[in-house]
């Protein structure tokens, strides 16, 4: 299982420890109460968890893990701060918040999130997979046409459709028509 050494790093005023499993030294933790579990696979030397992440499953290879819950998949580099993680590939950009559940992030160009909208705040995220691209908010994960019809039958024309529909369309212009 893993460990902290005692050899110490600063970054962005935080100490983090070296991690090693046996003789292996692996990259940067600052608290190895964020993982979670021993399904939990860490490689190479160019990784940095800090305190507030939660790795419960997966393959972790390099990147920034700020925070949120990571349950499987493989994390490839690039920043994560918060959210929650359920499979599939991060291999690039920063993802600031939301839910994926799926599907291969290799760059910003492959999702989007914003919050705070909607009648609870919450968060909106839109990101790529094999079969196109799958909208996740609050209890809500499907296609953006699904979701599209979801909101008209929730909100009807009222103020949360309107900041939805303007949401749909901030997509079509960043990921195309192909929505």
């Amino acid at each position: 299982m893993y460990e902290l050494t005692d050899e110490t790093i600063e970054k962005y005023g935080r100490t983090l420890y070296r991690v090693i499993n046996g003789d292996d030294k692996l990259g940067w933790c600052e608290d190895l109460d964020s993982i979670k579990s021993d399904k939990v696979t860490l490689e190479g030397q160019d990784f940095y968890i800090f305190k507030h992440a939660r790795l419960h499953s997966g393959v972790f290879h390099s990147g920034e893990f700020w925070g949120g819950v990571f349950h499987s998949g493989e994390f490839w580099g690039g920043e994560f701060w918060g959210g929650v993680f359920g499979g599939g590939e991060f291999r690039g950009g920063v993802f600031w918040g939301g839910v994926f559940w799926g599907g291969v992030i290799k760059s910003s160009d492959d999702f989007m999130s914003i919050s705070p909208i909607g009648s609870e705040g919450g968060v909106f995220t839109i990101y790529k997979t094999e079969n196109g691209f799958e909208v996740t908010r609050g209890c809500f994960k499907g296609s953006a046409s699904e979701f599209i019809d979801a909101v008209e039958k929730t909100h009807g024309d009222n103020e949360y459709a309107k900041q939805y529909n303007a949401v749909i369309e901030l997509c079509k212009i960043k990921f195309g028509e192909v929505l």
